[in-house]
Formats: structure tokens, C-alpha cells, sequence
């Protein structure tokens, strides 16, 4: 399934390209025989034939898809998608640090109140000893 992926991405990513410079299928192999050096093969898909399948569907053996892509564009991709993923690391880093410090000021808080009422306590019951007395 990664295979077809990455094939059905750059398959998209051709024809864009091609889109955009306005290139025809023979224009697209001129460059490439002209510059390769911009250009890199993506390993082809497996065929993955069931015969039987074949058979019914009058559909005869189709050779395994290739097909090619920008390697600017691709490093580009690749270097966005790490940047992405850095970034989400670093975010999900500080948010924890920001809960963990939120925590520890709410459990602070806390302990105080509860010294408070302690203090409070205690003093109200010296109090009374001494009223009493």
C-alpha cells in the first residue's frame, strides 16, 4: 500500500508539473533526456496478477507502474515534512512542560490552603484552651 501511495503522489506531482510548464508526455521524456540529472526513477509497483481474475475481467497483464518525479520538489516535501514533525515535537514538548508547571502551581496552592486551615485550626483550638481556662 505504501508503494501505491508514493506512486499515485508522484503521479500527481508529474502532472501538475506538467501542467504547469505546459508540457506534453513527449516534451516531458525531451527534458528528461536532455537534463536527467533533475529527474530520479521511483522503484515500479509489483505486478500482482491473479489469473483467474484476469480471465473474467477480459483484462490482459499490465506491466508494473513507474514513474518519475522532481528531485527538487521531493527534498522539498521531504524537508517540509521534517520541519512539520520537529515542530509538532517541540510544541507537544512545552505544552507538557506548561501542563506539568500549571500542575505543580495547583498542587502548591494546594498545600498551602490546606497549611492555612491547619494554622486556623490549631490557633482557634488555642484559643479556646485559653478561654476555657
Amino acid at each position: 500500500m505504501k508503494d501505491l501511495a508514493v506512486y499515485l503522489e508522484l503521479r500527481t506531482t508529474i502532472e501538475r508539473e506538467m501542467k504547469k510548464r505546459n508540457w506534453s508526455d513527449q516534451d516531458m521524456m525531451k527534458q528528461m533526456e536532455q537534463d536527467q540529472n533533475k529527474f530520479f526513477i521511483v522503484k515500479c509497483l509489483p505486478i500482482e496478477s491473479n489469473k483467474e481474475n484476469d480471465d473474467e475481467n477480459n483484462n490482459p497483464q499490465v506491466p508494473s507502474p513507474c514513474s518519475l518525479s522532481f528531485i527538487e520538489e521531493r527534498e522539498e516535501t521531504e524537508e517540509k515534512v521534517e520541519r512539520a514533525e520537529e515542530e509538532r515535537e517541540e510544541k507537544g514538548q512545552e505544552e507538557r512542560e506548561e501542563k506539568g508547571e500549571k500542575e505543580r502551581l495547583e498542587n502548591n496552592e494546594e498545600e498551602a490552603e490546606e497549611k492555612d486551615q491547619e494554622e486556623i485550626k490549631a490557633n482557634d483550638k488555642e484559643e479556646e484552651r485559653e478561654a476555657n481556662e
